[in-house]
């Protein structure tokens, strides 16, 4: 599109109709998880009962948000050029909104996930929802501020869509752009830090914080289990991947413009494509990764609640009683937090709770290596007992 024909070429008209397309994609895929969890939160087989659950929530809202600013584009393809007005500022709003509640809410679920696994914090049940809160605050000022500053003049035609006017490239950058650079960069320190801790290495000491004592165990993995652990490990690395693949060609394109060369419209809408499928692919991402976040069918049929036990620590139980797997794995967690502290002491340990099939291990486990047998023996299947608390 020239500055003299405000039009758009065919060719654009296509590239633009798969950006809608991809923001399409990834609205009704959030949409039908977020439709999903509430049908199960009716149903009681899920519920908000962990820091993640919130995170997660939250982070399905942001990416309808920021699919709404791009399905939004289809009016310009409908009139094949842009035109200013309240729908203009609409989309515009819509697309800083999402851009930032994303960018803060992965970053959040980093470095939460980071400080449970990596240093062992348990951080209070307000946490998450205080978060959240400051979260929206931010984003919600990030956009009244300057538009009421300049007033009428903020948002406008930017090529191919609505969103921060040119002139306004300060804003662009500290408003948005950096939150979501961040964002990359936070969030592939942490993941980097969680899969070398779930590989076994003592990433812990390493940054300076106190090591836990050593807990006898008399659990050894074995091959199947390293492999579970190296594909665990492995996933900790898919987040910042996918977020910096979502990313960056945007980066790169914003950049370019920022440093006054010209970028061509084939670029912008490569990259404009590629950032709507975030939410698409964040649900792909936490569906196969993180499955205790969304109910599956045989977890609804016994109306077992979601816990954030991996697969092979609770959900493998052979238990269909979802108040003893949730005890057992509260407890589990509880205990490995314990354990970590200095003065810990074995008997100071509550009893184990007690399993249907764990008849015979009513007594208090007399070591860390005792409780996680505990759990191989109810669980025929080799299982990964470390780290279980990344599921929280």
């Amino acid at each position: 599109m020239s500055a003299v024909d405000p039009y758009f070429s065919p060719g654009e008209v296509a590239g633009l109709v798969l950006v809608v397309i991809a923001a399409f994609m990834s609205g009704v895929a959030v949409a039908m998880v977020l439709v999903y969890l509430g049908f199960s939160i009716f149903q009681q087989t899920w519920s908000l009962s962990g820091h993640t659950h919130f995170y997660f929530l939250n982070l399905m809202v942001a990416e309808f948000v920021q699919a709404m600013g791009g399905m939004m584009t289809a009016e310009w393809v409908r009139e094949h050029r842009v035109l200013e007005g309240m729908s203009c500022n609409a989309q515009a709003v819509f697309k800083q909104l999402g851009d930032v509640g994303v960018a803060l809410t992965s970053m959040s679920i980093a470095i939460h996930t980071f400080l449970n696994i990596v240093l062992k914090v348990s951080l209070p049940p307000f946490v998450a929802p205080c978060v959240i809160g400051t979260t929206w605050t931010i984003a919600i000022l990030f956009v009244a501020i300057p538009a009421g500053v300049h007033s009428g003049q903020y948002y406008g035609d930017t090529g191919y869509w609505c969103w921060i006017r040119d002139e306004f490239d300060g804003e662009r950058i500290g408003l948005e752009y950096l939150w979501l650079y961040l964002a990359a960069f936070v969030s592939l320190i942490c993941y980097a830090c969680i899969a070398a801790t779930v590989k076994g290495y003592d990433v812990r000491s390493f940054l300076g914080a106190n090591r836990a004592p050593h807990v006898p165990s008399a659990y050894k993995p074995d091959r199947v289990n390293r492999r579970r652990i190296n594909q665990m490990a492995m996933q900790m690395l898919f987040y910042p991947a996918i977020y910096t693949i979502t990313v960056f060609p945007i980066a790169v394109v914003r950049w370019t413009a920022f440093a006054g060369h010209q970028v061509p419209p084939g670029a912008t809408i490569f990259s404009s494509f590629i950032f709507s499928l975030s939410g698409f692919l964040n649900v792909l991402l936490f569906g196969f990764t993180r499955r205790g976040l969304i109910p599956y069918p045989s977890q609804a049929k016994s109306k077992t609640k979601s816990s954030f036990a991996s697969p092979g620590m609770a959900t493998n139980l052979l238990t269909t009683d979802s108040a003893s797997v949730y005890s057992q794995t509260t407890y589990m967690e509880r205990y490995s937090y314990a354990s970590s502290y200095p003065g810990f002491k074995v008997e100071d340990a509550p009893p184990l709770p007690a399993l249907p099939a764990q008849a015979a291990f009513n007594e208090r486990p007399k070591s860390m290596g005792e409780f996680r047998e505990v759990s191989l023996v109810s669980n025929p299947r080799p299982n990964v007992a470390y780290p279980g608390s990344y599921w929280i």
